[in-house]
Parts: structure tokens; sequence; C-alpha cells
């Protein structure tokens, strides 16, 4: 593909991607071994909050999804998981706690920790949950963590999974994401963005994609469910789940705001383009002597038309990001009006009854732990990274960014990132084997990462950079939704075989994804033959439509 269509085609294929991950019936990441039926207990929790001294409905059987693939499809999402372990020990003993009062101790899953600075927290068919960094440092209290992964083990419990199997379209953002790492580290210009802010896009794409989205009223049943563990084990209604709901649309709120800001920046951007333009291609007329009037105006008004489509084209795809950003964020019912229906069920529960204190000091104390607290302060500082580049302030920025890579997060792929892009951008020369072997210390490792520097040494040494990316791969048990981007990175460095090889494979072994790992394996010219056949097809519909009038 031409390097001149390249920025309309990561616009593209970004609002596809957002649009996807908006779906409010399938989950955007491969949940291995879904097994069993959807729960009849569901229904049950649309409006109930089931009382202490009563029991619970049973839950449905089910088939649990592989441990460790399920960990390993996160580890290969997004900047992956993030290395906490007395934070995690924690966690999992809360998890524990609300599995008991679920009377399903022996369930199985634990909890993981996304590197995620958003609020983003999703459980799988494994049993697992996954909580971002961005949540640790909002919630204020045990009985506020306790109802989020109360909530979320409402999702297993009421079996919502079985009913949320990944289909092709899905499986496509997998793809997606992978392209745009591609075109983004070789330094394609991005229309109406820099390099830094196009990254700092595919980092929340990375992230977001690899969440569910729920149905509303399943949304809504976790809840009630969530509610009914949470108040068997004690703990405070109000300092709990109400306000995990009330942290919620705080959030989603701030990101429908900046997602307007954002829609509206582009704008005004789009449209000085057009301006200046139009401007510039009029005085080029009159300095070739060339009269503005008759022929030449028609013909200068016809470049502002075309500029005009041009920005009418990019109104609509920024538009439509930021449409699709709030969409993601939009999969269920606002907090408020769940909180609203919550209060309902739960209020006349607690009439007469005295209010527990919320555990706020058990949580601080949490937190507290020296190496929990050093793993989140390093990651405080990556905003301000973003911000010291954003006024060029590049000393500012590499100060954070050794900062942020060092200590217990020296060998994390996201402070890594920073480091390498504050340090390549002004420092010619810069090596990226420093960064490769770190990370390759690291206790987590992210399949993101390592493909992109794969990706950028390839262009250097393409035997060495398809080394560094097959040895991932397969350090990551050949995750499914790894499958796709090592597709990608086969046929966009030259390595036409392997990409249909590995195709193959994926369309045999896992036909879930068997579009999309096709697609993957396709060049350039074939997908525009494939495009040319289907542009005569449509002609000849539409000729043989013309003939009958």
């Amino acid at each position: 593909m031409r390097a001149g269509r390249r920025p309309r085609l990561v616009l593209t294929l970004v609002a596809s991607a957002l649009l996807l991950a908006g779906c409010e019936t399938q989950p955007l990441l491969k949940m291995v071994g879904v097994g069993g039926s959807s729960s009849s207990s569901s229904s049950i929790f649309s409006k109930t909050v089931v009382p202490a001294n009563a029991p619970l409905p049973e839950a449905a059987s089910r088939e649990w999804a592989d441990a460790e693939m399920d960990v390993n499809s996160f580890r290969v999402a997004g900047w992956g998981l993030v290395s906490m372990p007395a934070m995690q020990a924690y966690l999992n003993k809360l998890y524990a706690s609300v599995k008991a009062a679920g009377g399903k101790p022996d369930w199985p899953g634990s909890v993981y920790i996304l590197a995620d600075p958003a609020l983003r927290a999703t459980s799988t068919a494994a049993g697992n949950v996954f909580i971002s960094l961005g949540w640790l440092r909002t919630i204020s209290s045990e009985d506020e963590m306790s109802a989020l992964l109360a909530h979320e083990f409402g999702h297993v419990y009421l079996n919502h999974h079985a009913g949320h199997e990944v289909g092709n379209t899905a499986d496509t953002v997998s793809w997606v994401s992978a392209a745009i790492w591609m075109i983004v580290n070789r330094k394609v210009p991005s229309v109406g963005m820099n390099g830094v802010y196009a990254i700092s896009g595919v980092r929340a794409l990375g992230s977001g994609v690899a969440m569910p989205a729920w149905q509303r009223s399943q949304e809504g049943e976790a809840d009630h469910f969530g509610t009914s563990l949470s108040l068997r084990q004690g703990y405070s209604y109000t300092q709990g789940f109400k306000l995990f709901l009330e942290h919620i649309e705080s959030y989603d709120s701030q990101l429908r705001g900046e997602a307007a800001v954002a829609a509206q920046v582009a704008t005004e951007n789009a449209r000085k383009q057009v301006t200046q333009s139009s401007t510039e291609q009029a005085k080029r007329m009159q300095d070739n002597g060339k009269d503005v009037t008759g022929l030449s105006k028609k013909l200068g008004e016809l470049q502002v038309t075309v500029s005009e489509s041009a920005f009418d084209i990019q109104t609509a795809i920024a538009e439509a990001l930021g449409q699709a950003k709030g969409k993601v964020t939009d999969n269920h019912d606002s907090a408020a009006s769940r909180e609203d229906e919550l209060s309902k069920a739960v209020i006349p529960l607690m009439a007469g009854k005295p209010r527990p204190v919320a555990r706020v000091d058990v949580w601080k104390a949490a937190m507290r732990q020296s190496e929990t607290a050093e793993v989140l302060d390093k990651y405080a500082l990556l905003p301000g990274i973003d911000e010291a580049l954003a006024r060029k302030n590049f000393t500012k920025a590499q100060q954070l960014s050794k900062q942020a890579a060092s200590g217990l997060t020296a060998n994390d792929a996201l402070p890594l990132y920073y480091q390498q892009m504050v340090f390549g951008m002004n420092q010619p020369g810069y090596t990226l084997a420093d960064v490769y072997f770190r990370h390759a210390k690291a206790k987590e490792r992210s399949w993101k990462f390592e493909l992109m520097l794969a990706s950028m040494v390839v262009r250097r040494d393409k035997a060495i950079g398809r080394e560094i990316a097959e040895s991932q791969f397969n350090y990551f048990r050949k995750a499914p939704p790894a499958w796709p981007d090592m597709i990608v990175f086969y046929r966009e460095n030259g390595f036409i075989d392997q990409a249909r090889a590995l195709s193959r494979d994926c369309a045999l072994s896992m036909p879930s994804y068997r579009t999309v790992c096709i697609d993957s394996a396709k060049t350039d010219s074939e997908k525009a033959a494939e495009q040319a056949a289907a542009d005569r097809k449509t002609k000849q519909v539409v000729d043989k439509m013309l003939k009958k009038k």
C-alpha cells in the first residue's frame, strides 16, 4: 500500500475498531473453552438483592476455560499485566471471601492487575478477574474493592460468559490493533496527530478492546448479585457498591467530555488545514500571473470544494471517533441509573439495621505496603511525561522516564516504552538492545511491547527481528489474540510464506479466528484485486438496475 494512503487507513482502522469495541453483545477477547448454558438464576437478579438469611439460587454448571491460556490472553493485550505480589495476595484473599459468600469457595480463578491507568475491570470464563492500576488508585476502602470483585464474580456465577462467544467481527479488533502498531512505529504521519499522540491513541485502544462489553441487563444482574454477597460479608453499601458505581459514573462523564473536546480540536485543525490549503492555492495562482476570475476562479473554487470535501471526511471521522470512544465506555446503562435501581432494592433490607463502618484502614495499609506503593508511584509519573512531551520539554520528559523505568518497574513494558520513546526521539543511534534485554527480565512481559521492538529491529536485520517475534510468540504459548498480530508481522515484513502458513494453522485450529487470520495474511495486491473484483460486481449490478429503468 502506498504511503500516501496510510493516514486515512489509520483513522479508518481506529474508528472501525472503536465502533466494534462498543458492541454490547460480545467480548472482544478470546475466552478459550467456554461451555455450559446461561444461568437460569440471572433473571432473579434483574431487580432483587437476596437477603443474607435467604439462600442464593444455584449456579449453572459450566466447563472452565484453560486458566493459563486465559491469563496469557491478557498478557498479549494492551500493555499486559503488572507484577504486584503483595497487592495480588491481598486481592486474592478478598476474592476468596467473595467466592465463599457465594457458596463456591472451591471455584477456580485469581485476581490479576492490568498495566492500564484507566478504570478497567473484567472477569473471564476461567473465573479470573483482571483489575487495572487505575482502579487501585481510585478505590478508597476495602468495601469498594470487595464490591468490584463481587460484581465481576457475579458475571462468573451467573454464567454470562456462556452467551459471549467471540466471533470473527470482534476478533478483527486484535488485527486492527496490531496493524496500527505497525503503522505508527514506521513513523508514518497521521492526519491531525503527531507520533506522540498517535501512539497514545494506540495505547488506549490496546487496553480498551480487551474489555467485555456486557449486555445492559447483565450489568444490572451482576450489580444486584454482587451486592447480595457484599451485604452477606458485612460491608458498607454506601461506601462499597454505591461508591463503586459513583466512581464509574464520574469516570464515564470525564471520558465523554474528553471525547467531545478531542472531536472539537480535530474539527478546528481540519478547518485550519482547509483554509491554509485554499489560501496557498490562490496565492500560487496569483504568483504565476493567472487571473483568478473566470475559468481560473472556477478551478480555484473547485480546489476549495475538494478541500472542503476532505474536511467533511475528516470531520466525520473525528466525530465517529468521539462517539465511538464514548460508546466504548457506554456498554451499560449509566452508573447513576444502575445505582438508583440498586438502592431501591437495598434500602428496604437496611431499614432498622446498624450501618457498617467502612474498612478504610485495612485498604490504606495494603496500599502503603512498600512494593505496592513504589509500583503505583512509578506508574503515576507517566502522565507527566505525556505533558512534558506535549510542551516539548524533553529534559523533563527524560528525567521522568528515567524515574519511571527504575527500581521495581525498571523492566516493565509501559515505563520502558516511555524511556525508549523519549531517548529514541532525542538521541540518534539509540540502541534497542538494552530495552529488549531489560524487558526480557521483567516478571510480567508484554507481547505488544516485544512485538513493537521486533518490528523496529526487523527493519535493520530481518533475521534477528523475526527471531525475536517468533520467540515471544512461543513464550506466550501462542495465545489466541497473538495469532493475527504475528501473521501481520510476517506479512508486513515480507515473510509471506510464513504468514500464509500461520494463517492456515490458525484457521484450522481456531475456527472463531478464521476470518481475521486469513485476512491478516493477504498482501496489498491481493486486497486490491479483491476490491477491484468487488467494484466490478457492484458496477454490473448498478448497470443492470439502470438498464431496467
